[in-house]
């Protein structure tokens, strides 16, 4: 669902109407959100402390991300190179390469623009096996109060940047820490009550409250909340949903009710793929209009009925190149980077 709502964020390429541009620009957002709650919830669960050896955790982290990273930021070279208003130094390539350019305003946004997520994503990486988790253990109390701390946090840091800053409203790494916190808060919370069955009543509260969490995810970021706004910004709305979504579908799913369509061939190729399409999406669509462009027919020239056509085709592309790209590096490299990088190989 995230991956699904960052490439209908992409969408704006396209002629779109100005209350469909707004929709869909927070549905990107959205998406975000959705990614990390989740990458917090799933981490916590998947690394308890006693057994979280740091090394392991790094090693099995960077071969789950680096790869396909690298490959997208070498596939976004050419554009970046082509482009007339950005300054091609090695120190942004390199602040992305490494990335760490999430750190640094000038280099916000360089080549592949989507990896500004996953360079949020590798400071949660850096901060938990040797502080978060080490401060949490096993205890909902801790996990709470991680979450109030980063979201006290970004209060801070909301205060402080201009209204209109998108960097560190929005994209600076420990202004999005809330959202890591609230999945580990969540899985901290919702441990015990996981392992219990829930009765026939319980049942039905949680498919409202994951009819609920859909529908505030979808539509209440966006009419209420901003990305930058200082104390209630959308991503900490969509978080808050998200967890929500998160722990009722594992709650159904305890509960022995069937989301059949996940273990579907389909869906399981879809996950498999999901990263690598989030890396490539925005990609295709930026050759997609610069080609375009290049042969003096710019993308929002075309009638509707023909953009919609040059959208489907775009999809097309992502999902192929995704799934090349998964099964023929991806996949593989990850599994070689484990190998090599093992303590097991010491």
């Amino acid at each position: 669902m995230g991956v699904f709502l960052s490439h209908l964020y992409h969408f704006n390429y396209f002629g779109l109407p100005e209350g469909t541009h707004r929709l869909i620009d927070c549905w990107g957002s959205t998406g975000v959100s959705i990614f990390f709650v989740l990458s917090g919830f799933v981490l916590y669960l998947n690394y308890p402390f006693e057994h979280c050896r740091a090394r392991t955790f790094y090693v099995a982290r960077f071969a789950r991300i680096y790869p396909a990273y690298f490959l997208a930021l070498l596939a976004s070279v050419p554009l970046e190179l082509s482009s007339p208003t950005k300054t091609h130094d090695l120190v942004a390539f390199f602040a992305v390469l490494l990335l760490v350019h999430q750190y640094f305003p000038l280099t916000d946004g360089r080549y592949n623009d989507v990896g500004w997520t996953l360079g949020v994503e590798a400071f949660f990486y850096a901060l938990f096996p040797p502080i978060i988790l080490a401060f949490v253990r096993d205890k909902a109390w801790r996990a709470i109060l991680l979450c109030i701390g980063a979201l006290v946090l970004g209060w801070v840091i909301r205060a402080g940047a201009s209204p209109d800053s998108l960097y560190f409203g929005h994209r600076f790494p420990p202004n999005r820490l809330f959202e890591f916190a609230l999945g580990i808060a969540g899985a901290a919370c919702g441990l015990r009550q996981m392992a219990a069955t829930p009765s026939p009543h319980a049942r039905s509260l949680w498919l409202g409250i994951f009819a609920a969490a859909t529908l505030v995810l979808l539509f209440v970021p966006a009419c209420f909340s901003a990305p930058d706004a200082v104390i209630l910004p959308s991503y900490v709305v969509s978080g808050i949903a998200a967890l929500a979504l998160i722990l009722a579908i594992a709650r159904l799913e305890h509960a022995h009710f069937t989301f059949s369509w996940l273990a579907s061939d389909t869906a399981v190729v879809a996950g498999e793929i999901s990263y690598a399409f989030y890396l490539y999406h925005n990609l295709v669509l930026r050759y997609l209009s610069h080609g375009l462009s290049r042969f003096g027919h710019p993308l929002l020239s075309f009638p509707a009925a023909e953009q919609i056509a040059l959208a489907v085709l775009a999809l097309g592309i992502t999902i192929w190149l995704s799934y090349e790209s998964f099964r023929r590096f991806e996949q593989p490299a990850r599994k070689f980077l484990r190998h090599q990088l093992s303590p097991s190989q010491e």
